[in-house]
């Protein structure tokens, strides 16, 4: 089934209707036109406009208040856009560049993830006046096959760079066993995405790479695993094992000793020295523990099933989908930041709109909105069932084309999913 649903992800091209979950409340009142969400006004305007026209004028405006482009300018119009409309260039991959043809159109290369960033862009600068302007120069990512695209950190420490080749700078180090999603491949080293989702380029020979299926094993919610409380070092006192790594449990052998793998292909044994308790060295995750806290949070969101859409609403009085999401998780006792693009940063990173089959019940997912920043959440069911808040109120649909209620306008704008419960 998911095969499909990353096939469909991929390509957005098999068409789909929405379909909302059966309910006992009354129709909700679509959200008015004229509606202000974040000092803008939803829908069109006395000009006849539509949101997004406006806000591709606004844009061009604020670069240039005649809208009359500068070819000289489009660092400084590249450098603009980066900061208004990419979420984070952390997690978020776009190195592209603009050059003039001499004959007032802009070709753009580079690379990208998200074909929205590219097409945002690429839109600005036509509201400047640069006609045409060409994106068929940008790659988009993962460029390496889809079936390759997955990895786990292989060395006890590995650092992840802003570029394959020196001069460089050191953005984040990723420990042993660390999932990575791999977005190219150059000069040796993998572009990746770290557990956090933070983006950066790591030495080829410190990544086992992989296939989906044995990554998804590797990932697997239900297995137990053991945390590393901390650091294992061997006789020499070289570092081995850095604190906090975790690894799914192999066997526990005694009681004081334990195995664990450090590597879908690698394991490793634990033995607590005389004095100390095998518990000052690791602790067991607790598998019950965080089912139970998802089932409370998926029960929560469910009892807000047909509760109109109100911006700003938290309540079943009203409830949009990021206070949807953090209010259901509240009744776990789980915190999450208010807004959809501060709760895509919580949590590690399990899913892409490229591998989407990494997603479980309780995960958080995101949605790109045409601009492309996270403009939409919601929480995962199981089985590409979602719940969510949108215009027509909370309703559950699904990103799975074969199902009934299937979301085209979802499975379109899913970018990734991201797991709150450890």
């Amino acid at each position: 089934m998911f095969s499909r649903l990353s096939s469909f992800l991929l390509l957005a091209l098999i068409p789909g209707t929405v379909a909302t979950a059966q309910e006992s409340r009354p129709a909700v009142t679509p959200t008015p036109a004229a509606e202000i969400r974040r000092g803008e006004v939803v829908g069109q305007d006395d000009s006849g406009k539509s949101w997004y026209e406006r806000r591709m004028e606004r844009a061009a405006s604020r670069m240039e208040p005649s809208l009359q482009g500068d070819s000289e300018r489009l660092p400084a119009y590249l450098d603009h856009f980066q900061r208004t409309f990419i979420e984070d260039l952390r997690f978020f991959a776009f190195d592209v560049e603009a050059t003039a043809d001499g004959e007032g159109g802009v070709a753009l290369t580079g690379y990208a993830e998200y074909p929205k960033h590219v097409n945002t862009f690429a839109a600005i600068l036509g509201a400047l006046g640069f006609d045409p302007v060409t994106t068929g120069g940008v790659t988009l990512l993962p460029d390496v096959p889809m079936d390759e695209a997955f990895g786990v950190i292989s060395t006890t420490n590995a650092f992840l760079y802003s570029k394959p080749v020196k001069p460089r700078e050191t953005v984040t180090e990723a420990r042993l066993g660390d999932s990575v999603w791999i977005l190219r491949e150059a000069d040796g080293h993998y572009y990746v995405h770290g557990m956090d989702g933070y983006l950066g380029w790591v030495d080829a020979d410190e990544v086992e790479a992989m296939d989906r299926e044995t990554f998804l094993e590797w990932n697997d919610p239900k297995a137990t695993r053991v945390r590393l409380r901390q650091d294992i070092r061997d006789g020499q006192g070289q570092l081995r094992l850095p604190a906090g790594s975790l690894f799914p449990l192999k066997s526990t052998l005694n009681d004081r000793t334990v195995e664990f793998l450090v590597t879908p292909t690698r394991g490793h044994a634990v033995l607590a020295k005389d004095g100390q308790e095998l518990s000052d060295l690791l602790a067991f995750s607790d598998v019950s523990r965080m089912e139970d806290d998802v089932e409370v949070a998926v029960a929560a969101a469910k009892g807000k099933l047909g509760t109109p859409y109100v911006w700003g609403g938290t309540t079943q009085e009203g409830v949009d989908c990021s206070g949807l999401v953090q209010s259901s998780y509240a009744a776990a006792g789980i915190r999450l930041p208010r807004d959809a693009d501060q709760q895509s940063l919580v949590g590690d990173l399990v899913a892409t709109f490229w591998a989407p089959e990494g997603i479980r019940r309780g995960d958080t997912l995101f949605f790109m909105g045409r601009l492309g920043t996270i403009s939409h959440t919601g929480m995962a069911l199981g089985d590409g069932q979602f719940i969510e808040s949108i215009d027509q109120g909370v309703q559950i649909n699904s990103l799975n084309p074969d199902d009934e209620n299937y979301s085209e306008r979802a499975a379109k704008s899913f970018v990734f999913a991201r797991r709150v419960v450890d």
